[in-house]
């Protein structure tokens, strides 16, 4: 058995604080199942858990849901799901979509991993990798000409570091680009 069946097993069929128990038994426990996944996939990429569950929630509903009914169902605070809504948004794990004669904001889940995992890499990379890229050059010529013996060597590393910087660079283009082709690969299921 791989870790993350253990991982699913080992936790308990239900949140303990009170709300969270009583909204934990609106649910069937095969949607907890999913939604626990979700949680331990989300956290193995660095976000937060409460995140993972609302895209699970979202995900293994039938219909497109409200915000009020992912705070009532999940049993977590209006801030931490505002929170979780927001990021999902902007990497695209869920999409608003119009409910007539309803002024609410609904949500659908993405099913697509090619675009999950794109808008992951956008968010997350992207702006981060030009930012690392403008800080390093600035120190690059800050210390172009450090007389300081204990400090000659810097510039080289900060070289090495630029270089690290370009070919991650040029990785996420490369990615970026193949999960944007249009193929009959199996990622889009």
């Amino acid at each position: 058995m791989n870790e993350t069946a253990n991982f699913v097993e080992a936790m308990p069929p239900a949140p303990a604080e009170p709300e969270r128990a009583a909204a934990a038994n609106q649910l069937p426990e095969a949607r907890w199942e999913i939604i626990r996944f979700c949680v331990q996939l989300v956290k193995s990429l660095g976000v937060p858990g409460s995140v993972g569950e609302i895209f699970g929630y979202v995900f293994t509903s039938a219909r497109p849901v409200t915000f009020e009914e992912i705070v009532s169902s999940l049993g977590i605070s209006n801030g931490s799901a505002s929170h979780g809504l927001r990021k999902l948004n902007r990497i695209g794990a869920l999409n608003k979509i119009y409910v007539a004669r309803d002024r609410r904001d609904h949500f659908i889940a993405e099913s697509s991993l090619r675009r999950l995992f794109l808008g992951y890499l956008l968010e997350n990379f992207s702006h981060h990798l030009s930012s690392q890229r403008e800080r390093l050059a600035a120190m690059r010529s800050r210390y172009a000409e450090e007389t300081d013996v204990r400090c000659g060597h810097l510039p080289e590393r900060l070289d090495t570091l630029l270089n690290w910087l370009q070919l991650a660079g040029d990785a996420f283009t490369a990615a970026a680009q193949t999960l944007q082709a249009p193929t009959s690969a199996p990622l889009e299921n």
